[in-house]
C-alpha cells in the first residue's frame, strides 16, 4: 500500500469500507465479541493503513450523542489506548491545522467557510474529549489549543454563527 495513489473515487470507497469495518466492530461490541471485534480493528487497521487513506471523518464514524469517533472509541474499549492516541493525534493534526489556516483567511473569505469551520471545531473537541479518555498527555495540548484559537478572527467568526442560531 505505501506509495499508491488512490484517486477520489477510489479513497471514497476505501473510507466507506472503513466504516463498515467501524459499524461491524461496533455491532461486535455490543453483542459482548471484544475478541472478534480486535480482529476486525487488526484488520481494518492491516488493510487499509493510514499513511495510505488517511484517518477522516466519513471513515471513523461519529456518534454525535457522545462527541466522540467510534474507530479510536473502539480501541479505547477494547484496551487499546495507544492505538486510540494514535488514531486521534493523526485526526487532531489534520483538524488543528484546518483551523489554524482558517485565520489566514481575509474576514470576507472566511465568512465562506463558517460550516466548515464549525464542524472542524466540533471534531476537533471530539478528539480532545478521546484523547482525555484514553489519558493522553497531549489532550491539554489540544485543549489550550482550542481555548485559544476561540479568541482568534475565526474563533469569533464562530462564535457569532452559533450566538445567530440561539436567536
Amino acid at each position: 500500500w505505501e506509495g499508491i495513489y488512490l484517486d477520489e473515487t477510489n479513497m471514497r470507497m476505501c473510507y466507506t469500507h472503513r466504516n463498515m469495518m467501524v459499524i461491524l466492530a461496533k455491532c461486535l461490541m455490543d453483542e459482548g465479541k471484544k475478541d472478534k471485534a480486535l480482529r476486525v480493528m487488526e484488520k481494518c487497521k492491516k488493510e487499509l493503513p493510514s499513511s495510505t487513506v488517511p484517518y477522516h471523518y466519513m471513515s471513523t464514524g461519529f456518534n454525535w450523542d457522545e462527541n466522540l469517533f467510534d474507530l479510536p472509541e473502539i480501541w479505547h474499549q477494547l484496551g487499546k489506548d495507544k492505538e486510540s492516541e494514535r488514531v486521534l493525534l493523526e485526526m487532531g493534526k489534520n483538524f488543528r491545522q484546518y483551523l489554524t489556516w482558517y485565520n489566514s483567511l481575509s474576514s470576507e473569505r472566511l465568512g465562506s467557510y463558517g460550516r466548515d469551520c464549525e464542524r472542524n471545531y466540533i471534531f476537533l473537541a471530539a478528539v480532545v474529549s478521546g484523547l482525555k479518555r484514553c489519558n493522553s498527555k497531549q489532550a491539554a495540548e489540544y485543549e489550550d489549543f482550542l481555548t485559544r484559537w476561540e479568541e482568534t478572527p475565526a474563533g469569533n467568526m464562530l462564535a457569532r454563527r452559533l450566538s445567530m442560531r440561539l436567536q
